[in-house]
C-alpha cells in the first residue's frame, strides 16, 4: 500500500516526463493529445448503442497484445456483451479502428490518476481485460475502486520481470491481488506469482491465446500483393521484428555471406525480407542506407513495385505473421535487447528459427531450442552458420485450440 502511495505521489513527475516525450515521440504525442477526442466519441456511441448489454473493456498496447485478444473477441456473444477495445499505439489504432470484432475503439490513457479516473468513469465497463505485460498500478487500483472486475490474461511474470525485483514486490503484491483472475500460460509463471503471495485461487494456468490466433491466421491467410509470385522460386530469409541492436550482427553477416550484394543473392537463388519492429521513417531510412552500402537492390513493400528485387523492406504494420508462409529461415529480433519477440508464428510454418540470447521471457523459445527447431545467435559466426543453413524443422506439436475458450469462460462466467 505504501509503495502504491509513493507511486501516485510521483504522478506529477511522470506527467512532466510524458509531456517532454511528446516533443520527441510521435506515438506518445498522438496518444496523449487524441485521448479525450476518442473518449468522447466512444461515450457518445456507447450511450446510443449499448442498450442492456454488459460492457467489457479489452486493452492491447500494440500489435502483439492485440493478436492475443483476437481469438477471444471472436468467441464473445455480441448479443449479450458490448465490447470496447482500447489501444496505446497509434499504429495499431489506425489500422484496426474499423474492425468489427468490437463495438467501439478508443485510446488507453497513460497511467496518471486523473486520466485513469476520467477513462473508467466515462466508459463504465463491468470488466477490464488486460494482457501480457500491460500492468499499470494506477489503472488497476482505480478500476477496482469503481468495482470493475479485472482479468489479467496471458500473464508473463518471468524470473527477470520487474515485478519480481525486490524493490517492486510490495506494489506487485498489492496490485496483482486486486485482479479477479490472473491467467498464465505455465506452472513456471504461476510459481513466480505465488512467490509474491498472490492468492492461489486467483491464478489459472491456460495455454496462451496466441496459439489460437496463429492457427487462425494460418488457416485464413491471403496472398500479399504480388509477393507470392516473387518469392515462390527462391529460398527466403526473413528478419522479423528486428531493432537497432540486431542490425549490426545481421549486416556484418550479410556482408560475409553475400559480398557482392544482390548479385550473390541471385546466384544463390535467395531473397531477403526485412520487417523492422518499428516502421517509422527513421528506421526504414537506416535500413535503406545499410542495404545500399552492401549493394543490395531493394523494394519497399507499401509501394507495391518490386521489380524482381531480391530484398524487400516491409513498412506496413500487422502482416509479419502472414509473411512466414513464404519463409525458410526466420531470424526473430529482440534477443539482443529487451527480449526476443514471438517465435510461434514462424514455428507453425515450419521455419528454421534463430534469435539473440535474451529468451527468458518466452517459454516457447526455450522449448523450440530444446527440440532443435531454433538456434541462439551469440555472435557473427553463429549468424553466418544460421543463414547458411537450410533446415525446415517440424514444430506443429506445439499447438492446440483450447486456449481462448478456456480464457473466455474465466472472464464471462
Amino acid at each position: 500500500m505504501i509503495s502504491y502511495i509513493i507511486y501516485v505521489l510521483l504522478s506529477p513527475i511522470f506527467w512532466l516526463l510524458i509531456l517532454l516525450a511528446t516533443c520527441f515521440s510521435v506515438k506518445i504525442k498522438t496518444n496523449y493529445f487524441s485521448f479525450y477526442k476518442y473518449l468522447k466519441t466512444a461515450k457518445r456511441y456507447i450511450s446510443i448503442n449499448k442498450n442492456n448489454k454488459e460492457v467489457l473493456l479489452f486493452h492491447a498496447a500494440s500489435v502483439g497484445e492485440y493478436e492475443q485478444l483476437q481469438p477471444i473477441l471472436r468467441l464473445i456473444d455480441r448479443k449479450k456483451y458490448f465490447i470496447i477495445q482500447s489501444f496505446t499505439s497509434p499504429s495499431i489504432f489506425n489500422k484496426e479502428k474499423d474492425n468489427s470484432l468490437y463495438d467501439v475503439i478508443c485510446y488507453h490513457p497513460f497511467d496518471l490518476p486523473w486520466l485513469s479516473i476520467t477513462f473508467f468513469l466515462t466508459l463504465k465497463p463491468s470488466k477490464y481485460i488486460i494482457t501480457r505485460h500491460d500492468i499499470w498500478p494506477g489503472h488497476i487500483v482505480i478500476a477496482k475502486s469503481f468495482k470493475i472486475s479485472i482479468y489479467y490474461i496471458n500473464g508473463n511474470i518471468h524470473k527477470n520481470s520487474i515485478w519480481l525485483k525486490w524493490y517492486m514486490q510490495s506494489i506487485a503484491r498489492y496490485i496483482f491481488n486486486k485482479c479477479n483472475k490472473i491467467i498464465v500460460p505455465s506452472n513456471y509463471i504461476a510459481q513466480n506469482l505465488y512467490q509474491l503471495n498472490i492468492l492461489k485461487n486467483k491464478v489459472v494456468i491456460c495455454r496462451d491465446s496466441r496459439f489460437d490466433q496463429i492457427i487462425y491466421r494460418k488457416e485464413t491467410s491471403q496472398n500479399l500483393y504480388h509477393i507470392s509470385d516473387i518469392l515462390s522460386n527462391d529460398e527466403v530469409i526473413l528478419f522479423g521484428s528486428i531493432d537497432i541492436n540486431d542490425e549490426n550482427i545481421i549486416f556484418d553477416s550479410l556482408k560475409n555471406i553475400f559480398p557482392k550484394g544482390t548479385k550473390d543473392l541471385i546466384k544463390q537463388k535467395k531473397k531477403i525480407i526485412f520487417v523492422p519492429h518499428e516502421t517509422d521513417h527513421k528506421t526504414i531510412s537506416r535500413l535503406e542506407y545499410k542495404l545500399n552500402q552492401l549493394t543490395f537492390k531493394y523494394s519497399i513493400y507499401s509501394e507495391a513495385v518490386f521489380n524482381n528485387n531480391s530484398v524487400i523492406i516491409v513498412d506496413t504494420v500487422g502482416i509479419l505473421a502472414d509473411l512466414y508462409k513464404y519463409t525458410c529461415i526466420a531470424y526473430i529480433g529482440g534477443g539482443f535487447s529487451r527480449g526476443v519477440h514471438s517465435v510461434l508464428e514462424p514455428a507453425i510454418y515450419n521455419c528454421y528459427i534463430g534469435h539473440g540470447p535474451n529468451i527468458e521471457m518466452l517459454d516457447e523459445a526455450k522449448l523450440l531450442i530444446n527440440q532443435g527447431f531454433s538456434k541462439i545467435i551469440y555472435d557473427i559466426q553463429d549468424m553466418n552458420s544460421f543463414l547458411l543453413s537450410s533446415s525446415n524443422q517440424k514444430s506443429n506439436n506445439l499447438f492446440d485450440l483450447e486456449s481462448s475458450n478456456m480464457i473466455l469462460k474465466e472472464i464471462v462466467c
